[in-house]
């Protein structure tokens, strides 16, 4: 009797767990398996070249526009930064370092220019793209030149720091 019930209990199990499978494989064929990648084409090393560029060229008309409204320095004529900074998929701006000026207005700008980039049309990753964030380093040079009233600009540098996958 023991060993009946053994084994009804051992066929009720096999049951169970192949009809738990072909539930699971007919799952799977009407709506995709979850780990299948999806093959959507990855950005090439152009594309993401052009995305780091319009970033960080925007940046830096955005720390010029910042200058330019408060107007001739005090002190400091020259200003060079390196501004590390991370972007993520969903927009999200975080600053992370700043290089280079010690005064505590330029400070100030790049920081509230890294900020204003929250609004940004241009913070989306190249299509296709699935890093979880990028890191980059933007590098800034202003200077004032007294005879003309304004900062001569520097073409900015352009570098990606590091890139998660």
């Amino acid at each position: 009797m023991k060993r009946m019930v053994l084994f009804q209990v051992s066929i009720l199990t096999t049951l169970l767990i192949t009809s738990a499978r072909a539930s699971e494989n007919n799952s799977i064929l009407q709506t995709g398996s979850p780990e299948t990648p999806t093959l959507q084409k990855q950005p090439d090393a152009a594309t993401w070249k052009a995305w780091h560029k319009v970033l960080a060229d925007e940046l830096f008309h955005r720390i010029k526009d910042i200058l330019v409204n408060i107007g001739p320095p005090e002190t400091d004529r020259e200003f060079y930064c390196k501004v590390h900074w991370r972007i993520n998929p969903d927009g999200r701006v975080i600053l992370l370092k700043i290089d280079g000026p010690q005064s505590h207005l330029f400070r100030d700008v790049v920081r509230a220019a890294v900020d204003s980039m929250k609004t940004s049309t241009n913070l989306k990753f190249p299509e296709g793209s699935t890093k979880p964030y990028v890191q980059k380093i933007s590098e800034v040079k202003f200077w004032w030149n007294p005879s003309t009233g304004a900062y001569d600009l520097f073409e900015p540098e352009n570098k990606a720091e590091r890139t998660n996958e």
